[in-house]
């Protein structure tokens, strides 16, 4: 996991973070695993349906622009998943 602070001080920023603490981090926000295969994985929340598909490679590195794309889709911000990693 890389976190770095933002360079105009604005709160800490995401790097490239590994596939399993994407998926922890969400689970621990309540998403749930729907349904898997051996390249993806589609997590929704119970409460208000959103759903995402993750990387499943759990040791690989996701790169920081399929991140933000992860966390827009989740509806979720940067700091929100900096508290749950």
């Amino acid at each position: 996991m890389t976190v770095s602070n933002d360079k105009n001080g604005k709160g800490e920023r995401l790097g490239n973070l590994k596939a399993r603490e994407i998926h922890g981090a969400l689970r621990r926000m309540r998403f749930e695993v729907v349904r898997s295969t051996t390249d993806m994985i589609i997590m929704r929340h119970p409460e208000d349906g959103r759903s995402i598909l993750v990387k499943s490679a759990r040791n690989e590195e996701v790169n920081k622009n399929v991140l933000r794309k992860i966390l827009r889709e989740a509806k979720i911000g940067e700091r929100e998943l900096l508290a749950h990693l």
